[in-house]
């Protein structure tokens, strides 16, 4: 579950922190509407995120759960919609979409350096399938909810932030507030034994194995060699440490070690509290650093 969340932590620690900034203005509401869907048990089924009211500014980060009854369907997909843009300027292996998956939530980050989403329409599209024990009748709010983590790594709160922004490299960056609308799948008619799906995607054959999260890389102590550091926070090694980027990619690498290596150079520069390991205490000062809160030693 906390790998899961990395991604998610990083967007919003960058875009939070950046709401703190004297310059950071209010903006209008955005509005968050989640289709609705009824399905029979065992069946799949597809409902819509749609965006409304964009801001002029647009939107270039999102970062938000969905809270569903895990005794009622199970979600198994979130794809882009019509209106999600292609980084223009994203790392190679560095999409905007990250998804995690646990059963009753499923976390989302969406995170663009170039691009924004300026016009109205389906951002994302969010397959599921009932439970084949699911009775006729039954039925899940798809709820969208914040992310439920700690604001950041010494804090003692919980984040209770819906995030839809636009964080900018200037001093102009604004934060939403969202209007949500929240779905529901209901399930009709009767259980069709036969047409059972796997409740358990992980358990699919097909699975990628470097697409399952592997464990926190912070509790594995002793994962760096520093005699391989070329230069400090200097994680995707173009010579310029502290970047947007090198957040990006350490912030990957937390979050699935294996789908997102990194060599022993970089892990070595992702190491900017020097203790050896690298883990979510680095990325939380990397963030820092790319917001210029402080510096490299």
């Amino acid at each position: 579950m906390k790998s899961k969340k990395i991604l998610a932590g990083f967007c919003a620690s960058l875009m939070l922190a950046a709401a703190t900034l004297p310059s950071v203005s209010a903006a209008d509401a955005v509005k968050v509407k989640v289709g609705s869907a009824e399905a029979k048990a065992g069946e799949d089924f597809t409902v819509a995120i749609n965006l409304s009211d964009i801001p002029s500014a647009g939107i270039n980060g999102c970062d938000f759960g969905i809270q569903y009854d895990a005794d009622v369907v199970e979600l198994t997909g979130v794809t882009t919609g019509a209106i999600a843009k292609e980084d223009s300027a994203k790392l190679d292996g560095v999409e905007p979409l990250e998804v995690g998956y646990e059963s009753g939530f499923v976390s989302i980050i969406y995170a663009l350096s170039s691009d924004a989403i300026t016009e109205s329409g389906t951002f994302l599209n969010v397959k599921g399938t009932v439970k084949s024990t699911a009775k006729a009748g039954d039925k899940s709010e798809l709820k969208i909810v914040a992310i439920d983590r700690k604001e950041n790594s010494v804090s003692t709160s919980n984040n209770a932030d819906i995030i839809f922004g636009m964080l900018n490299t200037d001093e102009t960056s604004v934060m939403y507030t969202p209007t949500i609308t929240d779905g529901v799948v209901e399930v009709i008619g009767e259980e069709n034994p036969s047409d059972k799906p796997s409740e358990n995607p992980s358990e699919d054959p097909s699975e990628d194995p470097s697409d399952k999260p592997s464990e926190d890389p912070s509790e594995q102590p002793g994962n760096v060699d520093p005699s391989k550091r070329s230069m400090l926070g200097d994680v995707d090694l173009d010579k310029v440490p502290g970047k947007t980027n090198d957040a990006v990619l350490l912030a990957k690498y937390i979050a699935n070690k294996n789908k997102y290596p990194l060599s022993d150079e970089a892990l070595a520069n992702a190491d900017v509290n020097l203790d050896n390991a690298v883990g979510t205490a680095d990325l939380t000062m990397l963030v820092e650093v790319v917001l210029g809160k402080i510096s490299l030693s």
